[in-house]
């Protein structure tokens, strides 16, 4: 019996430590995408993704709450499912709001680096374009046959 409460204990820690490590990588992710918008994009205020954001933190806190139950549960007593309640209300409330921003951005699309980035000039050609109000060259043109 003893056996077994302490792989039950070791696979929620293990799972908490894989969550805790995906949670890192999304927020470093989120971080290089945001300084990526500023860098690369001059109306980056339309892409801030501040909903993404508001779920990581609340990841980050549901990681925080459950190590607390399951640390509670490891050092004090097992607790029940009604002990437990207020986890489970909390992963409610993050999946609703998760679910409701999710499907709210559904139809937005975002700039792909790999589009930006082969659409940029090269500065070669940009030094080879005309100066902002030189006169087409249609217009030179038609000025010389009058």
């Amino acid at each position: 019996m003893c056996i077994c409460r302490s792989l039950i204990r070791s696979k929620k820690v293990a799972t908490l430590i894989s969550i805790a490590a995906y949670w890192w990588a999304s927020v470093e992710q989120y971080r290089n995408d945001q300084m990526w918008l500023t860098t690369s994009v001059s109306y980056r205020e339309d892409f801030y993704l501040k909903w993404v954001r508001n779920f990581l933190i609340a990841l980050g806190a549901t990681l925080v709450i459950w190590a607390g139950f399951i640390g509670f549960e490891t050092l004090i007593v097992k607790l029940d499912y009604f002990q437990r309640f207020p986890l489970y209300v909390w992963l409610v409330i993050v999946v609703y709001y998760l679910g409701t921003k999710g499907y709210r951005n559904a139809q937005r699309s975002f700039p792909s680096r790999m589009l930006l980035e082969e659409s940029k000039p090269s500065i070669a050609i940009a030094q080879t374009r005309l100066p902002m109000f030189s006169t087409p060259p249609e217009r030179v043109d038609q000025t010389a046959r009058d």
